[in-house]
C-alpha cells in the first residue's frame, strides 16, 4: 500500500510502506458507520477476488501529519496495510490489495485512520468474489421498495435479489449466492443475481 503527495509545486514526497498490523475497533464495523467516520468518496472497483488491488481516493477527511489505510470487516478489527502523509489540500490516494485470506460470505470495507490508530473514514463494502465471481450473504427478506425482492444482511447492508424466486417473504431468513452488480434494473442498490437460494435456517 502506498500514500502518495499530489502536491503540483512540489515531488512527490517521502512514501512510507508499513508493516501489516491487525488492530481492534472499539466497537463493531456496520452499514450504519459513527458520525465521527466520513464516507470514502471513491473505491474502484467494489468487487472481485482475494488479490484484487484496489483504488481509494478521498479529500473528505480532517488534515491529520500521517494516516494509515487499511481493510476490515465487522466485528473482525482492521488489517493496516501501509502508511503515508496527507497533502496539504487533504487528499488522500491509496492503493490496498485485498488480502488472501478474504471470503465470499463477507463484506469489506477500506478504512483510513491517523496516526493514533483512530478510524476518520470508512467505504462503502468491498464484496470479495469466489473463483466463479459470487459472493454468498445470509439475511432477511424485507420490504424496502423498488422492482425487486430486497434482503438486509447480518451486516446491514441492504441487496436487491434479481432473478429471485416468487415465493420469498419479508421477514424470511435466506442465504443466497450470485453475481454482485453496484447497478442494475433493480434500482440504485448493490444487486446479487440469484444463483442459488437457500430458506431458513442452516
Amino acid at each position: 500500500m502506498l500514500v502518495r503527495d499530489l502536491r503540483p509545486r512540489a515531488p512527490t514526497g517521502a512514501l512510507v510502506l508499513g508493516a501489516t498490523l491487525l488492530v481492534s475497533v472499539a466497537g463493531p464495523l456496520s452499514a450504519q458507520a459513527p458520525d465521527s467516520l466520513r464516507l470514502i468518496q471513491s473505491v474502484t472497483p467494489l468487487s472481485g477476488p482475494p488479490g484484487t488491488l484496489v483504488s481509494v481516493y478521498t479529500e473528505n477527511l480532517p488534515l491529520q501529519a500521517r494516516v494509515h489505510v487499511g481493510v476490515g470487516s465487522t466485528g473482525a478489527g482492521f488489517e493496516a496495510l501501509g502508511e503515508g502523509t496527507q497533502t496539504e489540500f487533504g487528499e488522500v490516494t491509496a492503493s490496498v490489495r485485498i488480502p488472501d485470506g478474504a471470503t465470499w460470505d463477507k463484506p469489506l470495507v477500506v478504512i483510513i485512520f491517523n496516526g493514533n490508530f483512530s478510524p476518520t473514514g470508512l467505504s462503502h463494502p468491498f464484496h470479495v468474489t469466489d473463483g466463479a465471481g459470487r459472493v454468498q450473504r445470509r439475511g432477511l427478506i424485507t420490504e424496502e421498495g423498488g422492482p425487486c425482492a430486497t434482503m438486509r444482511d447480518g451486516d446491514g447492508y441492504l441487496y436487491a435479489l434479481r432473478e429471485a424466486p416468487n415465493d420469498l417473504r419479508p421477514g424470511q431468513m435466506v442465504t443466497v449466492e450470485g453475481r454482485y452488480a453496484e447497478t442494475s434494473e433493480c434500482g440504485e442498490v448493490s444487486t446479487i443475481e440469484i444463483a442459488r437460494v437457500a430458506r431458513g435456517e442452516p
